[in-house]
């Protein structure tokens, strides 16, 4: 995506944390919590009831392997 952009790539590399966000206090519920939220918006529409179900198995996988956040890539790059 960078290089069609018609950037040059100088350098990259992941900025990788290893956090298990369920040992945080409450951060699991706050989670599932923007999860339902965001679920609640398409409560109108055929797909909200397939996607019910995943949240509590969101959770039961969550509390058996952890989860953690995303890798971030950070690229330095120039137009040139």
């Amino acid at each position: 995506m960078v290089t069609t952009a018609g950037i040059h790539i100088l350098f990259d590399f992941e900025n990788k944390t290893e956090t298990n966000l369920i040992a945080k206090d409450g951060e699991l519920e706050i989670r599932i919590e923007k999860m339902k939220q965001h679920l609640g918006k398409i409560k109108d529409l055929p797909e909200y009831e397939t996607l019910k179900p995943e949240i509590d198995k969101f959770r039961e996988r969550a509390l058996k392997h952890g989860f953690q956040p995303a890798t971030r890539v950070v690229v330095v790059g120039s137009s040139e």
